[in-house]
């Protein structure tokens, strides 16, 4: 599932550490393409076709909750989707932060990589670097082993998916549960 991180691909700076960090997080919206479509019984389902019809994130986070919670119920494997769908959201809001800040080019010395927040506006009397975040190697390795350890949860939880219509054993709901705790220490870290 992590094709962006074992590609072979072995970054040299920032610049490809950041190339990572984009292509990691690119698996959780396959994986919740891949959750809406099992939920509503395949790809072929008018659902998957209405879901991959949706353009923004909102409104496909709504519909696969809904979805989840229809197939899934109230229970243990619900909580444990939602709480997979929630580790994804520091990830996600980082990638934003690559793909969408501009690249500040300085003087400064520096092993990273520095973006600027495009929501601060240049103010009369501020200095020229305000909005500018120094991103460095050492963090995008923290959030490519948080993505790692995030795919291998998903990655769990689909091949249980089949079973919850069985009801999880109480060893699949501990192993996912161990690992959702693992990814919470691991955020906080980031």
């Amino acid at each position: 599932m992590m094709s962006g991180i074992s590609s072979g691909f072995v970054p040299t700076d920032a610049h490809g550490y950041a190339y990572q960090v984009i292509a990691a997080t690119s698996v959780m919206d396959v994986w919740r393409q891949e959750m809406f479509t099992k939920l509503l019984g395949g790809s072929d389902s008018v659902g998957a076709a209405a879901y991959l019809a949706i353009n923004t994130r909102g409104p496909k986070t709504a519909a696969i909750d809904a979805a989840a919670k229809n197939v899934l119920g109230n229970g243990d494997e619900y909580r444990i989707f939602k709480a997979i769908v929630k580790a994804g959201e520091c990830l996600e809001k980082f990638r934003d932060q690559l793909a969408h800040w501009q690249e500040f080019r300085s003087g400064w010395p520096t092993n990273g990589l520095l973006l600027k927040d495009p929501r601060v506006t240049p103010v009369r009397g501020r200095a020229p670097h305000a909005g500018v975040f120094v991103f460095e190697v050492d963090e995008f390795k923290r959030y490519i082993n948080y993505a790692a350890e995030l795919s291998s949860v998903q990655h769990r939880f689909s091949s249980f998916l089949d079973d919850a219509r069985r009801g999880w054993s109480p060893t699949q709901l501990a192993d996912l549960d161990q690992k959702l705790e693992r990814l919470a220490n691991l955020r906080q870290q980031l």
